[in-house]
């Protein structure tokens, strides 16, 4: 298999910078004749939806319980509502719920003759996700998030008078709604934000298995997920890959890779203690989680390229479906394996006192959730945007905490593989934890991508 942090570093360097200014033009470009064939309504609808995107981001920061797993089953359900509450304004998409059994939504009664208003709908839809997956939420007052969801919600409405939007407005709550009723019938993912931590969770004993962090013994997060509800990627679809055979002999492939991450961190370079620390995300209070960073990703690319409101809105809903699909099926595989960490084993067999340069995450090791988020959500963007995709990542450039300094990247794939790779030099995965994972969320994606959502490829058609 082809190394991915060779890839990586192979794509950072070389004649690529020096057509860096092209690709910033051709990007600028794009935009600028996709908001030209786009309607005032499908313009509007795009910025209420980049808005209320940001919004959850900001609430999956600042919310408790949302670890990576509950983060990703939210994005995937807020990009259904978004969706179906804007079918009756976009004839050339067609519903996601003939894919999903038992969801049953409200139809427009195009008898009644009245003006459908997008934004509005998606307004309502948005506003609906946020107050019922974030019933807990405080109100915004760190940093630039000074505004509640009724304000968010509000600034939309006052554009338009009441009578004129309240048809729209009612049909988007009800899509939410109903998504949200659906939402609340997978007994294991429903309300997770409540129950992240299970103390009756006992892992198997012995060397060689997971068991909680001395630095941070927390009790086993989310050990149910992988019976939790998928919605494009059945239960025998995608299958994980038994890790390698465990030993603790010197000269073993396991050892090998105990010893590969403790080369690595004696000590970090400067380079490396970046990547590592600019892909950690998931501290709650501090970051977003995990796969959240995704959506994050997903936001800066719509936002710079403006690909109109159907890319952009299939765009978060598959992203969403993959990161859902790709949580549950990484967290089967953990504890189905449960693989220890790398620090309990190199503290165990290397060093004694050694220390990964963050805690290690309260679950099994194999195989990493981090890369499967990545390797998930890259192959949807890659499908939709293009693989061949120039992007800045500015997810963590305010943050005073460590180094949020912007990095670049030339596709989707390279970040996803430079992502897998910050586990290494985190210190809390193996390498076969990231390859695997890589291979899973791959795989996830390209069976959400596939999904044809679409009646009709081109240009969009004007409102």
């Amino acid at each position: 298999m082809k190394l991915f942090f060779e890839t990586y570093f192979l794509k950072k360097s070389g004649w690529k910078k020096l057509f860096l200014p092209a690709v910033l033009i051709l990007c600028l470009s794009t935009c600028r004749q996709d908001q030209r064939i786009e309607s005032p309504d499908r313009v509007e609808a795009f910025r209420v939806a980049l808005q209320w995107n940001e919004t959850l981001l900001k609430l999956n920061r600042f919310s408790e319980g949302y670890r990576p797993p509950v983060s990703a089953q939210l994005f995937a359900y807020a990009g259904i509502a978004a969706w179906e509450s804007a079918l009756p304004g976009l004839p050339e998409i067609r519903s996601c719920s003939e894919e999903f059994s038992g969801l049953e939504l409200p139809e427009w009664d195009t008898e009644k003759q009245q003006t459908f208003i997008l934004p509005a709908a998606l307004n309502a839809a948005y506003a609906v996700v946020a107050r019922r997956f974030f019933p807990h939420a405080p109100l915004f007052k760190k940093e630039h998030c000074r505004r509640n969801i009724s304000e968010i919600e509000s600034d939309l409405y006052d554009k338009y008078p009441q009578e004129a939007i309240a048809a729209s407005k009612q049909f988007g709550e009800a899509v939410a709604e109903a998504v949200y009723e659906w939402a609340a019938g997978d007994s294991i993912g429903h309300q997770a934000y409540l129950y992240n931590y299970d103390r009756n969770y006992q892992p198997p004993q012995g060397n060689g298995y997971w068991k909680p962090s001395v630095f941070e013994p927390l009790p086993a997060l989310l050990p149910k997920w992988g019976k939790a509800r998928t919605f494009v990627v059945g239960t025998d679809q995608v299958k994980i890959t038994p890790p390698l055979k465990f030993s603790e002999n010197p000269g073993s492939p396991f050892f090998a890779q105990a010893l590969e991450v403790y080369s690595l961190s004696r000590p970090l370079t400067k380079e490396n203690h970046w990547i590592a620390e600019f892909w950690s995300d998931d501290v709650p209070g501090l970051t977003f989680s995990a796969s959240a960073r995704w959506i994050a990703i997903s936001n800066q690319a719509l936002d710079n390229t403006r690909p109109g409101i159907v890319t952009s809105l299939e765009t978060w809903l598959k992203v969403g479906l993959a990161l859902n699909d790709s949580a549950v099926k990484t967290w089967e595989g953990k504890y189905t394996f449960v693989v220890e960490r790398p620090e309990q084993y190199i503290r165990r067999n290397i060093h004694s006192n050694w220390e990964p340069l963050h805690h290690s995450p309260p679950f099994p090791s194999y195989p990493s959730g981090h890369s499967a988020f990545g390797g998930a959500a890259s192959t949807v963007l890659s499908a939709i945007l293009g693989d061949d995709f120039f992007i800045e990542d500015h997810c963590h450039e305010e943050r005073k905490e460590f180094q949020g300094k912007p990095r670049y990247f030339y596709s989707f794939s390279e970040m996803a593989d430079e992502n897998a790779f910050s586990r290494l030099l985190l210190g809390v995965h193996f390498r076969m934890d990231c390859e695997e994972g890589l291979r899973v969320g791959r795989q996830v994606g390209k069976k959400v991508a596939d999904l044809e959502l679409i009646r009709k490829k081109g240009l969009v058609s004007r409102n």
